[in-house]
């Protein structure tokens, strides 16, 4: 935006400086001055005078349009020059170079003695870049001149306005939309400022060097491998500008004539990134309270985990060393895996009381106890089951031997039957004694009989007939 007014501008001042030496105001202005010239007989080396009831009237009645033009776009001055000698027959501001002779004075070396000499040598409208210019209040001055010819294209004068830094300071200065810290200036081709800047309350124009990553940038593009298009160059990084401050900038080349200025929008990089650093800012915030939050979340959920499996751990523990758990003892009550986990272990619990407690009955030689197994893959209800039915068998076969019944046998249910081994070993020993028995008692049974039979018969034939 800063770039189309600016541009605007001076291609206005330019058309309408056209303009103004076309009009025929202007040529009768010129030429009344011309014949004032020549009624005063004003030499080649003279001054032009200025200070005559004749030339007051003069101006009176034909300058008033060119003294609103300088109003209008804040001109220092407006000047008619002749084009024979350099005289400056009239200036706007009425200041101290009205009626100097620019061919016969120092002027001619900086300012309006330069744009003079310049459009009389290319007979076309020319540019004097800005300079620190005597009669301009020592103030710096852009001048721009162009022909004024006559309706035969004969050259009569030079038309020169000066531009003062007012109307560009009035662009480059509106921050509108650059911030606390934006900032737009212009640098010539000598990295010297042709505006002034905001962050100063000196002239800084023709007296601030800018040179700068973006301002060198912006001079190897011009000149050094000059361009016929201007176009916006953005930077992609962060530099130091002409304060030592860190900005973020752009910069464009502005062109008017043979004169290119860099005009260059920065804003402190403070500034621009305060909006990303407040928000990277929250953002840090933001994870390290969730962070937080997921983490005390994360702690109580452990605790409300941990401590029912800490404390399942040492159930695990008393049932592993047999010591004794009340079923009581399991109130954990809830619908997830840990409720699962500890109804599991209640069914363990009551397993255990259920085995423990037929294995005491057992113990205690009470074998009516029914063992029922509570699937197939019950090893240890199986085998309490077996037990039982073993001890019964062998409580009953016991029985029968104490009654003298020696025909009944324990089944042997392994090689390492030690029980039924060991009974059925007793009840076969206790047959062979009965039978050892039988034969004894028959032995002495006969020796008594024959004892008896031999006191009473003396004959031996017919003891042996008797026996």
């Amino acid at each position: 935006m800063k770039t189309e007014q600016i541009q605007t501008y001076f291609s206005t001042l330019t058309d309408y400086l056209g303009l103004l030496a076309t009009l025929n105001d202007t040529r009768e202005f010129y030429s009344e001055l011309e014949e004032y010239h020549n009624v005063k007989k004003v030499g080649p080396r003279d001054p032009f005078p200025v200070d005559t009831d004749q030339y007051y009237r003069i101006c009176e009645g034909k300058s008033s349009y060119l003294d609103n033009f300088a109003r209008e776009f804040d001109l220092h001055d407006v000047h008619l020059i002749c084009a024979d000698h350099g005289h400056v027959m009239y200036t706007s501001s009425g200041g101290s170079d009205d009626g100097v002779n620019l061919s016969a004075s120092t002027v001619e070396s900086c300012g309006l003695g330069v744009i003079w000499t310049t459009v009389m040598e290319t007979q076309d409208i020319a540019y004097e870049d800005f300079c620190y210019y005597n009669h301009a209040d020592g103030l710096p001055t852009l001048f721009i001149g162009t022909p004024i010819r006559d309706k035969d294209n004969r050259m009569l004068g030079v038309l020169v306005i000066e531009v003062s830094t007012i109307a560009i300071d009035n662009i480059m200065q509106n921050r509108t939309g650059l911030g606390e810290t934006g900032e737009t200036y212009l640098v010539g081709s000598d990295f010297l400022m042709r505006s002034n800047s905001r962050f100063s309350d000196e002239q800084t124009i023709l007296q601030q060097t800018v040179q700068t990553q973006a301002t060198e940038q912006w001079y190897r593009t011009h000149f050094e491998h000059l361009s016929a298009v201007s176009l916006a160059a953005p930077l992609d990084n962060i530099y130091i500008d002409y304060r030592g401050v860190p900005v973020v900038g752009i910069y464009t080349d502005i062109s008017f004539g043979d004169i290119h200025y860099a005009l260059l929008c920065e804003i402190d990089e403070a500034e621009i990134l305060a909006p990303v650093r407040h928000l990277r800012n929250t953002v840090i915030t933001i994870l390290l309270a969730t962070a937080l939050l997921v983490s005390m979340i994360a702690f109580s959920v452990g605790r409300r985990i941990t401590a029912p499996i800490r404390w399942l751990a040492q159930i695990s523990q008393r049932i592993a060393r047999r010591e004794p758990v009340a079923i009581t003892e399991l109130k954990h009550k809830s619908k997830n895996e840990i409720g699962s986990l500890v109804e599991s272990f209640r069914e363990i619990i009551t397993s255990f009381e259920d085995i423990t407690s037929q294995a005491v009955t057992i113990a205690q030689g009470d074998y009516r106890q029914v063992v029922t197994p509570r699937s197939e893959d019950d090893i240890l209800g199986s085998a309490l089951q077996t037990m039982t039915i073993t001890l019964k068998e062998a409580s009953v076969v016991t029985e029968r031997i104490a009654s003298g019944d020696l025909s009944k046998l324990l089944t042997v249910r392994g090689e390492n039957d030690l029980l039924a081994h060991s009974i059925n070993s007793m009840s076969h020993a206790l047959r062979q004694a009965e039978k050892t028995g039988k034969e004894q008692e028959w032995i002495t049974t006969g020796q008594v009989e024959l004892a008896e039979k031999v006191r009473g018969e003396q004959n031996v034939i017919s003891l042996a007939q008797n026996t």
